[in-house]
């Protein structure tokens, strides 16, 4: 007696593989949408920091933070605090907007390679979800 339920599961599964009724029915597709098409992925954020200058520098300079896009996919509705941080020990701003710009006090930095750096931390508390990070030289 068990040879028949074996053909009669065979027998469903070339029903299902083919198409046939017993076929699961998938969900319609969304309207403007191809029936095989995937969603693409949501853009990523990121830290865009601009003005970092690429020659050696003696003087003052500005340099421009920006995350973009401003809000993030998680719906969180931007960032709590974007901390600017130079040569990772000196905090030079801690912010929640989204596009800002810093000073950056070269005259006093002493000759070589310094870094500037960016930790974003999102509104639900993960800590420093995004970073950045760009360096520049002081002159002598």
């Amino acid at each position: 007696m068990k040879r028949p339920v074996l053909i009669t599961a065979l027998a469903l599964v070339a029903s299902v593989a083919a198409g046939g009724p017993a076929a699961a029915q998938a969900p319609p597709p969304e309207p403007g949408t191809s029936p095989g098409a995937t969603q693409p992925p949501p853009p990523q954020q990121r830290v865009v920091i601009s003005g970092v200058p690429s020659k050696c520098v003696r003087s003052n300079f500005v340099v421009h933070i920006s995350v973009q896009p401003p809000e993030p996919v998680t719906g969180t509705r931007g960032a709590s605090s974007i901390r600017v941080t130079l040569d990772v020990r000196r905090v030079l701003r801690v912010t929640p907007q989204v596009s800002f710009g810093v000073r950056i006090p070269a005259r006093r930095l002493r000759p070589g390679r310094h870094r500037i750096g960016v930790s974003v931390t999102s509104r639900v508390g993960n800590l420093e979800e995004l970073r950045g990070a760009k360096r520049f030289r002081r002159c002598r």
